[in-house]
């Protein structure tokens, strides 16, 4: 199993998030699963069935706090 560092996690989660790119584009052109980036993004972003019931403020918290625990 392939090992990558966390801002090569980020980089690929905020391209999909952002909809940049879609997880079959990231696993054609990278080899990663769609399954492994959903985590990554879970993992920056939190749940993503949730994100809806939160404020704007509450998102950026959110985020930054799991960027923080990524390092």
């Amino acid at each position: 199993m392939a090992k990558y560092d966390n801002e090569f996690k980020r980089e690929i989660a905020e391209l999909v998030h952002n909809k940049i790119k879609t997880r079959s584009e990231i696993k054609h052109e990278y080899g990663i699963a769609p399954s492994t980036v959903v985590g990554w993004e879970k993992q920056l972003f939190g749940d993503l069935k949730k994100r809806d019931d939160l404020s704007p403020q509450e998102l950026e918290i959110k985020k930054l706090t799991q960027k923080s625990s990524l390092s």
